[in-house]
């Protein structure tokens, strides 16, 4: 078995039993599996949002764990279930707030040149944009293809290339 990574926290398989008790109506349970997640989701959450958002996200993010909990299909998830609740609200969240914005809609106008690069492109940088240039857009079949899964659905690196192309 795992052993926790933080001394307050549950082990996978007494959290995996915790969610089958409370999706079976444990009260005590429930109760239980939140507390446990309440540190590890705050500190993801105020990561995420700045610490001025963390409480409204977390308590968000705890009714939201409690409405849908019933619906999670495979228990063993719950903290990455967790996680990506508190994400969707923070993001949520940070729009409202607008301190989000999409790397699309950034403005250019934006960008602060470094001070110590001031000045014209040397000879090397324009050596380096013409190395880039001539590089194929797909990676080298010489590179292992990595492997990730996500739900039920395997990927792998060259399968999602077109993600890259955007």
């Amino acid at each position: 078995m795992h052993a926790p990574s933080h001394p307050n926290e549950l082990s996978p398989s007494d959290q995996t039993l915790l969610v089958l008790l409370a999706q079976a109506g444990d009260g005590a349970a429930l109760e239980q599996l939140l507390r446990y997640s309440h540190a590890p989701l705050r500190r993801y959450i105020t990561r995420l949002a700045g610490a001025d958002l963390a409480d409204d996200i977390l308590q968000e993010t705890s009714i939201q764990l409690f409405r849908k909990l019933p619906f999670l299909r495979e228990p063993a998830v719950f903290q990455a279930w967790a996680l990506r609740i508190a994400s969707r609200i923070a993001i949520s969240h940070l729009k409202r707030a607008h301190r989000w914005q999409p790397l699309d809609d950034s403005p250019l106008g934006t960008f602060t040149p470094n001070p110590d690069l001031d000045g014209p492109p040397d000879a090397a940088f324009f050596s380096l944009l013409d190395h880039v240039a001539r590089q194929p857009s797909s990676p080298p079949s010489s590179l292992p293809a990595r492997s990730f899964a996500r739900g039920n659905r395997s990927y792998s690196r060259h399968s999602c290339q077109h993600l890259s192309a955007r």
